[in-house]
C-alpha cells in the first residue's frame, strides 16, 4: 500500500519521490528498504519511465528500533529511580525530623546540665549532617534526570549573600573565623535567579570555606565580569585561608563521591557531593562554579558566575564596599498566645513533636491521626488553623480541603510534605493548600510560617 500511494504521488506531481516500506519475506522476517523513483523521459522512443532505486536500510531501522526501546526502557528506569527517592526520602525524613525536633526539645532541658548537653548536641549535629546528605543525593538525582526545576525571581544579591554569611557567622565564630565581603566596581545590585538555588550554592561554598579553614578569614568578592559571547555575569569570589588543595587533586574536584583525597574525608568528613551539586546548580542559573586558584597551605579562591537575567541589570554606584558580618546577640523568638490549631498527621510521633512545640510558643493544640477524624473535629470546633500531613490516611487532600471548605471552614491551610521543591510546592497551591511546612521542621521556620499565614488572613 506505501509503495502503491508513492507512485500514485510520483504520477501526479510527476516530480522524484521517496519512501520507506516494510516487505515481508519467506522467513518470516521484515526487509525494510528505502525507495526514491523519479520520471524519466526517453529521447529515443519518446516516452516516459519511472527509474526506481531500492536501499537496504534494515540494519539502520533495527537500530532505530533498539535505540527507541533503550530510551523507553531508560525513561521507565529513571521514573522508577525518581519514585524510589520520593519515597526513600518521606521515609527517612520522617523520623530524622522527630529526632531533629526533639533533640531541640531536649537541649532547651538540659541546657544547665553540661554532661548531656555534649550528646544532645551530637545527636542534632548528626542529623542535621545526615539531612544534608540525603538533601544532596535526592537534588543530584533530579539533575541527572533533567526533572530539576528553578523559580527565576528578583532578588537583591548583596542581600542573598549577608544572609546566608549571617546564617553561617556561628560555625565560623565557633572556629575564630572572620567573615566579610566587598563589593567592587559595578556588580549589579538585583539579578533574576532562583533564591533558594542561589542561596544553596553559596551555603555549600561558604559552608566549605569555614570547614576547610582552621585560622584566618573568609572573604567573599562581589563583581560584574564578562564571560563568554561577551555576556554579562554577576560574580562571587569566595576566597579563604584554608589548608589548600593539592594540584594532581584538583581534576577530581567536581566529580560525584570525590574529594581532594582520602585525607580529606577522614579528616573533616563529607560525601564529595557539595561541589558538583552547585556546579550544576549554577549552570542551571546561567553561570558555572570553578577553582579559581588554590595554594597548599595558604587558601584557596573557588569563584560562582549567575546569569543577572536583567539584560542591563541596575548597577551599583559608588565607592567599593567592604562589610565584616556580625552575629546576632540573640533572636526574638514569635509567640503563638491562644492560638487554636489542629494538626492532622499520619504518625503519632510527628504529631507529638509538633504539637509540643506549638504549645510552648502559647498554641492550643488538637490532634488526628486521619483525614475523617480530622475533617469532624475542625468542622466541629473553631480552629484558627490547620496543619494537614500530605500522606495522612483516610480522606484525600483534596478532599479533605474541598470538604472544609464547602463547610465554612476559611481559615489557612497548611501542607506538611518532605519535598518541597518548586514544581511540589505548586503542586500543593493547586490543591487548595495556603501554604508549606517541609520537614524537617526548624523551629522557628514552623512559628514565622504560621505567624505570617495568620496575619495574612486577618
Amino acid at each position: 500500500d506505501t509503495f502503491t500511494e508513492h507512485l500514485r504521488e510520483l504520477a501526479e506531481s510527476n516530480q522524484e519521490r521517496e519512501c520507506e516500506v516494510e516487505v515481508p519475506q519467506s522467513n518470516g522476517q521484515i526487509f525494510y528498504a528505502h525507495v526514491s523513483s523519479m520520471p524519466w523521459f526517453d529521447e529515443e522512443f519518446g516516452a516516459t519511465s519511472i527509474r526506481t532505486v531500492v536501499m537496504d536500510v534494515t540494519r539502520r531501522k533495527t537500530l532505530e528500533t533498539e535505540m527507541i526501546e533503550a530510551r523507553r526502557k531508560a525513561e521507565l528506569a529513571s521514573q522508577a529511580k525518581s519514585q524510589f527517592l520520593a519515597n526513600m526520602s518521606h521515609e527517612i525524613r520522617t523520623p530524622l525530623g522527630v529526632i531533629l525536633g526533639f533533640s531541640e526539645v531536649l537541649l532547651e532541658e538540659v541546657e544547665e546540665n553540661k554532661n548531656l548537653t555534649e550528646p544532645v548536641l551530637a545527636i542534632r549535629r548528626n542529623g542535621e549532617h545526615l539531612l544534608n546528605i540525603i538533601n544532596e543525593i535526592l537534588d543530584l538525582a533530579k539533575v541527572e534526570s533533567g526533572r530539576l526545576e528553578v523559580e527565576m525571581l528578583l532578588i537583591s544579591l548583596e542581600a542573598a549573600v549577608t544572609e546566608t554569611l549571617n546564617l553561617l557567622a556561628m560555625k565560623a565564630k565557633a572556629k575564630g573565623i572572620s567573615l566579610s565581603y566587598e563589593i567592587l566596581g559595578d556588580c549589579p545590585d538585583l539579578i533574576s535567579s532562583d533564591p533558594t538555588r542561589f542561596r544553596q550554592i553559596l551555603l555549600n561554598l561558604v559552608g566549605n570555606a569555614i570547614k576547610f579553614t582552621d585560622e584566618g578569614s573568609i572573604k567573599l568578592s562581589l563583581s560584574r565580569i564578562q564571560g563568554e559571547r561577551e555576556q554579562s555575569l554577576a560574580c562571587i569570589d569566595v576566597a579563604d585561608t584554608g589548608c589548600g588543595i593539592r594540584e594532581e587533586s584538583r581534576c577530581e574536584l567536581f566529580k560525584p563521591f570525590s574529594q581532594a583525597d582520602v585525607s580529606t574525608t577522614r579528616k573533616y568528613g563529607g560525601t564529595g557531593l557539595g561541589l558538583v551539586l552547585s556546579q550544576h546548580l549554577a549552570q542551571a542559573l546561567g553561570g558555572d562554579v570553578l577553582l579559581l586558584s588554590s595554594e597548599l597551605g595558604k587558601g584557596s579562591v573557588f569563584r560562582l558566575t549567575i546569569n543577572p537575567g536583567l539584560g542591563s541589570a541596575p548597577r551599583r554606584i559608588g565607592p567599593p564596599k567592604t562589610e565584616t558580618v556580625m552575629l546576632p546577640e540573640f533572636e526574638v523568638k514569635p509567640t503563638l498566645h491562644q492560638m487554636r490549631i489542629m494538626v492532622i498527621s499520619g504518625f503519632l510521633n510527628k504529631t507529638r513533636e509538633l504539637a509540643r512545640l506549638l504549645e510552648e510558643n502559647g498554641a492550643v493544640v488538637h490532634a488526628a491521626e486521619e483525614g475523617f477524624d480530622g475533617a469532624s473535629k475542625v468542622l466541629s470546633h473553631s480552629f484558627d488553623m490547620l496543619l494537614l500531613d500530605t500522606q495522612a490516611p483516610g480522606l484525600s487532600s483534596v478532599e479533605m480541603i474541598r470538604v472544609l471548605r464547602n463547610n465554612g471552614f476559611d481559615r489557612p491551610i497548611l501542607a506538611l510534605m518532605s519535598q518541597t521543591d518548586a514544581h511540589e510546592r505548586m503542586r500543593a497551591l493547586e490543591m487548595g493548600f495556603n501554604g508549606v511546612l517541609a520537614r524537617p521542621f526548624s523551629y522557628s521556620q514552623v512559628l514565622r510560617e504560621i505567624l505570617r499565614h495568620i496575619k495574612r488572613h486577618n
